[in-house]
């Protein structure tokens, strides 16, 4: 079976000085049309799992915590470029790599994105997002599911020691965050 169309944000960038880069600046302006860049419309996200190599720009309507998927907004996220290793700016996503993406968003009003801590920052049990179509999103949600579940049978079975270790800390971790 194919994969489900969807990303993972598990971070944020909170410089948003990336967007002032002459070639950030001119492709944003030839994709939009637009002559100035309003920095409030964008996010910088940290992606990763894009499901196969695509060309942006790209759009999702749909977008849940990973971990708490009743938390979720439906708004239109434009996926416009990408930026590697802070100096490689680039309109491609390629499966298997991390992104720092730039998404924008259709208000300016949107708030799920404060779960996102700054990357640098993260911590393992931190809130991740997932961004898919609106069409797919019960699907995606299930998707999600059940990999965590096979995942978690697998590493019960096959590394007891990790698994435990690894519920000790999201216990910790949910305790700390409550």
């Amino acid at each position: 079976m194919k994969s489900l169309h969807h990303i993972q944000i598990e971070g944020i960038e909170i410089d948003k000085s990336l967007l002032n880069r002459p070639d950030v600046q001119k492709e944003l302006y030839d994709q939009t049309g637009k002559q100035e860049i309003n920095p409030n419309k964008y996010v910088l996200g940290v992606i990763r799992n894009f499901y196969e190599d695509t060309q942006l720009p790209f759009e999702l309507d749909y977008i849940f915590q990973m971990k708490n998927t009743s938390n979720f907004e439906s708004a239109k996220f434009t996926i416009r470029g990408c930026i590697n290793n802070q100096t490689k700016f680039h309109t491609k996503l390629w499966q298997g790599y991390n992104h720092l993406a730039i998404i924008e968003i259709d208000r300016i009003n949107s708030n799920i994105f404060e779960l996102l801590k700054p990357y640098n920052e993260r911590k393992r049990w931190d809130p991740v997002l997932v961004l898919c179509k609106s069409h797919d999103s019960e699907k995606c949600k299930e998707s999600i599911k059940n990999g965590q579940e096979e995942h978690e049978i697998f590493m019960k079975e096959n590394n007891y020691e990790r698994w435990k270790l690894l519920k000790q800390e999201e216990e910790q971790y949910k305790k700390l965050n409550e």
